[in-house]
């Protein structure tokens, strides 16, 4: 978490607020409605059978992360487990996020699609792995 320190004017009619007061304040740049939505934790996940390759691999040295554009907006990539029989990757592409959850803008995926967002594997009990189905929503930002 980030903190600074700001000065905001704002009406206070009822004087609730006081000098020296302190907030948390979440401030929303950017909103979508009913869309799909999926954890970033499923983006993070990679199954031990393939732990050679990154599933989300940083850009190399001196070159930048590949992105399509569209106006204002940054579109990043990113690769998923669905829960199947074959377990198989999927690639999407991203819109907004909250930090929990972001926005797939592209992709073979569909609304409750079960996605892996980590494993059990021994003496590691405490990452359960539980399959987390897409959710359509929005991840205001």
């Amino acid at each position: 978490m980030v903190t600074y320190d700001v000065v905001i004017k704002v009406a206070n009619p009822g004087l609730k607020l006081k000098p020296g007061m302190t907030a948390n304040v979440t401030i929303i740049v950017a909103h979508e409605e009913g869309v799909l939505k999926i954890p970033n934790a499923a983006l993070r996940f990679q199954p031990q059978s393939s732990k050679q390759e990154p599933a989300n691999k940083e850009p190399a040295q001196g070159k930048k992360e590949e992105t399509a554009s569209s106006g204002a907006d940054q579109k990043r990539k990113g690769r998923v487990w669905t829960l199947s029989p074959e377990g198989h990757p999927v690639s999407v592409v991203l819109g907004i996020t909250n930090g929990t959850f972001s926005e797939v803008i592209s992709g073979d995926l569909k609304e409750g699609t079960q996605v892996i967002a980590g494993e059990v594997t021994k003496g590691n009990a405490q990452n359960r792995g539980t399959p987390s189905p897409l959710m359509g929503g929005g991840p205001g930002r």
